[in-house]
């Protein structure tokens, strides 16, 4: 752990301990369930720690917080902490600094904290969710003064806002939104949203029940009920892959000392500061910004349209360049080939932003059966179902080889949501008959392993069958690796496995699979 992660532990303990004590509900979440989940403890990079609450235990932890702080601590609100700039609490240790850099002219003292959200009922109708969100995004930006919270917010609205609160007073303005927001019943409600005006993201209520209590560092920490779910709706179906090293890093732009306290900064430059004159230029810059922003999102989808047609042409050009040479290895199963043709294409059909504006090229019969083939077998499943849906609505009808390939990639999702989401293996009987249609697709010969290698009548022989034509069609894969090292380890081969794991290790970026290989080193390699 870094330093800053040992202080944020030690806060996170603390709130666990309020917690317990007054029979209060939280769970970590974002990037602090994936650290939990995929790391048992901080994601290695992180600097921050998130949780969250229902409304009800909120007023409950709100109603006894002023008991149980220590001298050292505080908990911020708007409501609580004149000028205070979220629509979020923070817990805070006001003997350190954190100097956001989007903040550093707020004269509130930051110190290191932990960010805490509320978890909103929301109503089940659609045209009353829009409003819902509609007040979140106002809420966040009547709050914050300092710099856009929400990129699709539109300049009449701020603009009207802060009308009403130089009339009305800023406190009653955000009383009567905070009514609105959090004035759903809980009963009556079907899903959740956070106190987060930047995104709306709805879960299912069942996600957030009873919390899940599992290692995190030197201790157990609450997540929660369906994590894996949480995860896969905040960060996407590869929630468990580690990104590339360049991208390893935080987020955040701030100034941490963890042995002064942010007035031993401010000193230098708040107090000589025209605060009220910074703070009207901040609002003219603000709604000038706000403008901008507004232009900027049609500027962006036009950009967006302009790289689109650029990758259409490429793609053109790609298939009448190989065209016959992918047709033949198509047909004599020489998949590799395409596979290693394909790397180029891939992007063209995943990217995020071509999917959600409907931009996909046109394509042939034969060409998307091949494609929709390539991406389930080289383990890009998860964008079949997101391709087809695009391609539904721009009327295109799918023949009963695309339909099958469609439906494979959603049957291999819900096998995924097994593999990930609990104990227990999928169907490895079923798996199997799905192999010997699709023998060298990547994600079922990964989920065939994991179920057999995790059997008491493993068959090895099978196994190493499996294991020797992953590697063959993935030879640089950290799974099929790890497997090999499995493998030797239950051959009574440790020596030979502890090398093939380090192998493994080197190419692996699925952070369940890590976790096996260091649970395998603990128990089967130790006492060598």
């Amino acid at each position: 752990m870094t330093d800053i992660q040992t202080h944020l532990l030690d806060m996170l303990k603390e709130l666990d301990e309020i917690c317990k004590k007054h029979n209060i509900t939280y769970y970590l979440i974002g990037g602090s369930a994936l650290g939990a989940i995929r790391h048992h403890g901080f994601i290695p990079w992180d600097d921050d720690a998130d949780i969250t609450m229902t409304w009800d235990n909120w007023l409950k932890f709100e109603s006894i917080i002023d008991k149980e702080l220590r001298p050292d601590r505080r908990l911020m609100t708007w409501k609580r902490t004149p000028d205070y700039p979220a629509v979020f609490a923070r817990y805070s240790n006001v003997t350190t600094t954190c100097i956001v850099n989007s903040l550093s002219y707020s004269p509130i003292t930051w110190g290191l904290m932990i960010d805490i959200f509320i978890l909103t009922p929301i109503p089940n109708e659609e045209k009353a969710r829009t409003k819902f969100h509609n007040y979140m995004k106002l809420y966040g930006e009547l709050v914050n003064p300092f710099f856009p919270v929400n990129p699709n917010t539109r300049n009449f609205q701020y603009e009207l806002l802060y009308f009403l609160s130089v009339i009305f007073g800023k406190r009653k303005v955000l009383e009567y939104i905070t009514g609105k927001i959090y004035g759903y019943e809980e009963s009556q409600c079907t899903h959740y949203s956070y106190s987060y005006p930047r995104v709306h993201v709805i879960y299912e209520k069942s996600i957030f029940q009873a919390p899940r209590y599992i290692p995190f560092e030197d201790t157990l920490l609450p997540v929660p009920t369906n994590v894996e779910e949480h995860l896969r709706i905040l960060f996407g179906e590869t929630w468990m892959l580690l990104p590339k090293k360049q991208n390893q890093i935080s987020e955040h732009r701030m100034v941490v000392d963890l042995l002064h306290s942010y007035d031993y900064y401010t000193d230098d430059y708040l107090l000589f500061s025209p605060y009220e004159k910074i703070m009207k230029s901040y609002r003219k810059w603000k709604s000038w910004r706000i403008r901008v922003l507004s232009k900027n999102n049609y500027r962006k989808i036009s950009n967006i349209k302009f790289e689109y047609l650029k990758d259409a042409l490429e793609w053109d050009k790609f298939w009448n360049t190989y065209e016959s040479q992918i047709l033949y290895c198509y047909e004599m199963k020489q998949y590799n080939e395409i596979s290693v043709l394909f790397k180029k294409s891939y992007p063209l059909f995943c990217k995020k932003e071509y999917l959600e504006n409907k931009l996909i090229p046109t394509v042939t019969d034969i060409q998307l059966e091949i494609l929709l083939y390539m991406l389930n077998r080289d383990g890009f499943y998860h964008i079949v179902p997101d391709l087809c849906q695009t391609l539904a609505s721009r009327k295109k009808k799918l023949n009963i080889n695309c339909r099958r390939l469609s439906d494979l990639a959603q049957t291999k999702q819900s096998l995924m949501v097994s593999f990930t989401d609990s104990d227990k293996c999928p169907d490895k009987t079923f798996i199997r008959k799905l192999l010997t249609e699709y023998p060298e697709d990547y994600t079922l010969l990964l989920l065939y392993l994991h179920c057999v290698l995790t059997t008491e009548d493993a068959d090895w022989t099978d196994i190493k069958v499996m294991i020797d034509r992953g590697l063959s069609n993935f030879p640089y894969d950290g799974a099929f690796q790890k497997y090999l090292g499995d493998y030797l380890l239950a051959q009574g081969n440790p020596g030979a496995a502890k090398e093939q794991y380090k192998i493994a290790k080197s190419y692996l970026r699925n952070g369940l699979l890590l976790q096996e290989i260091e649970l395998s080193l603990d128990k089967g390699i130790t006492n060598e």
